[in-house]
């Protein structure tokens, strides 16, 4: 057997607009529910020169407070977005596990793609 560890690549972008507080909770609630389809979507910014991408498919799984303000979250699931492969910028969208640091109240945070 092999014991060699698998490094999982993963990088963190700024959330410059998301969902409310409401939205978060019912992708959770239905995240696993083929029946109902709740529509959001996190916009990203990718890099310095203004690119953003839109995460879209989003099932979050996890849901924990942050802080007790009730605004701020702690965030992991999964979804689909577009993202930068090369420095060309070609973007190809798929699939990712995602962690979420995410302020409901301002829109804002940051997500890790793994």
């Amino acid at each position: 057997m092999d014991d060699k560890k698998v490094k999982i690549e993963s990088e963190r972008y700024s959330i410059i607009a998301g969902p409310n507080k409401d939205t978060i909770f019912d992708i959770c609630k239905y995240s696993f529910d083929s029946r109902t389809k709740i529509f959001a979507e996190f916009t990203i910014a990718i890099g310095y020169a203004g690119v953003i991408s839109i995460v879209t498919d989003i099932r979050i799984t996890s849901i924990q407070h942050e802080d007790g303000s009730g605004d701020k979250f702690n965030l992991t699931g999964y979804c689909t977005t577009g993202l930068p492969t090369s420095p060309a910028k070609d973007v190809a969208y798929k699939p990712y596990k995602f962690t979420a640091f995410y302020n409901s109240r301002s829109r804002e945070g940051h997500i890790t793609f793994i």
